[in-house]
């Protein structure tokens, strides 16, 4: 199994709560979307901002399903580890694309050979 780890694009930060991509967050991610072709992603998580919740939509589309996970929207490491747990019980193989806030991403790559996207 392959984790692959990335930060949610540019946030529009006129939108003081839960802000979404900015335009050049959306220019962003289309433009990565096409670095990202040669690399097929079996399963994507996100946690529930819509900033990270749109850069996975732009980057895998309907190609894959998107899922919003709770234990990832805090950098509390008994929460992430009990997710990355719960990934490899779940997937014995394939690619993961994890789309969080840096400090969830490390807790991750403690744990796993991500390959840190930055």
């Amino acid at each position: 199994m392959k984790y692959y780890l990335l930060e949610p694009f540019a946030k529009d930060l006129s939108v003081e709560k839960n802000p979404p991509l900015s335009e050049k967050g959306i220019r962003m991610a289309r433009v990565f979307a096409l670095t990202m072709k040669g690399i097929s992603i079996d399963y994507c998580y996100t946690d529930t901002s819509i900033a990270s919740f749109g850069t996975a939509l732009l980057l895998v589309g309907d190609k894959v399903i998107v899922n919003k996970v709770d234990a990832l929207d805090k950098e509390l490491e008994e929460n992430v580890t009990s997710f990355v747990e719960e990934i490899n019980n779940k997937y014995k193989e394939g690619k993961i694309l994890i789309i969080a806030e840096k400090s969830v991403l490390s807790i991750i790559n403690k744990y796993t050979d991500a390959i840190f996207i930055s």
